[in-house]
């Protein structure tokens, strides 16, 4: 209500009029604190700006390649090169090697040394000797006459075969006529088969024959027969062998005292002298020979 309107009113006391102002301006004053402290009206949001277009460049369609063909594996790195093949033994470290496989009695192993070692050499002389010991009948080449022998304490195979066959290679074809599978442990006090008479057999190679004489053209006088050999020398006596080994020992060579004791026991192989001294060389001998590394009975 304004002023004027109050005018046209009744009279109305002019405290009550103040009273009526006072309030509309107190109702006026809370409509206005209540519309300031709503909440104001959350704006919608703004639209996002579109980024500009690119230009767009128009280009030639392209034909359509095959895909390439994928790479090829790498090759597989070279195989290391093999081992050089260990450096061959020479002949005589090959023949060691068989004497020792014979004296244990491995007759497989000493066969395949002695093949690839004449597939080396062919003809190689001690190769072929040891591989006749392992091939022929004992009995044909040593005669089938034999008298047992009481082994001593000392004696060895090739001692024996020295003695009664005069090669102390030939200890393997004595081993094997005697019944012997390992020649290197042979007891004391063990009997054995040895030929009865001292066999003496050849390890030279076979000679050529000799040419045939030439046709006689002519008769001629006769000529005379060629005189007779002398007789070998007779064999030195027992004792006089004997003085001579003892003689080898004082010299420290039981090789050279063993060649004279084998000579004695030839003759008498039942000689109590002539058998300890050999004993005691052939103890020597294989000493020196473990030194050296050398079978022990190798001269």
């Amino acid at each position: 209500m304004t002023a004027s309107a109050f005018a046209h009113c009744p009279a109305v006391p002019k405290q009550r009029r103040a009273n009526m102002a006072s309030r509309r301006t107190t109702f006026l004053g809370t409509l206005f604190l209540f519309a300031g402290c709503a909440a104001p009206p959350v704006p919608p949001p703004a639209p996002k700006a579109n980024p500009p277009a690119e230009a767009s460049t128009v280009r030639d369609p392209q034909p359509l390649m095959p895909a390439p063909a994928p790479a090829p594996a790498p090759p597989p790195p070279p195989l290391p090169p093999a081992p050089p093949p260990p450096p061959a033994l020479p002949p005589e470290k090959v023949i060691d090697k068989v004497r020792h496989h014979l004296d244990l009695g491995q007759e497989a192993e000493a066969l395949v040394e002695l093949n690839q070692l004449l597939e080396a050499q062919p003809g190689y002389a001690p190769a072929s000797h040891y591989l006749k010991q392992l091939q022929d009948d004992p009995v044909k080449r040593l005669g089938a006459a034999s008298q047992p022998y009481r082994v001593e304490p000392g004696d060895k195979m090739s001692g024996l075969a020295a003695r009664f066959l005069g090669d102390p290679t030939l200890f393997y074809l004595l081993a094997r006529y005697s019944g012997v599978k390992v020649p290197g442990q042979l007891q004391a006090g063990q009997m054995i088969r040895v030929p009865t008479r001292r066999v003496v057999l050849s390890t030279a190679a076979p000679t050529a024959p000799p040419p045939p004489a030439p046709p006689v053209t002519s008769p001629t006088s006769p000529t005379p027969a060629p005189p007779p050999p002398p007789p070998p020398p007779p064999a030195p006596p027992v004792d006089d062998l004997l003085r001579r080994a003892r003689v080898e020992m004082a010299k420290q060579n039981p090789c050279g005292a063993i060649r004279h004791l084998n000579l004695a026991l030839a003759q008498d192989a039942n000689h109590v002298e002539a058998r300890s001294e050999h004993r005691k060389a052939s103890a020597l001998l294989a000493e020196f020979n473990r030194r050296k590394g050398l079978p022990p009975d190798r001269c």
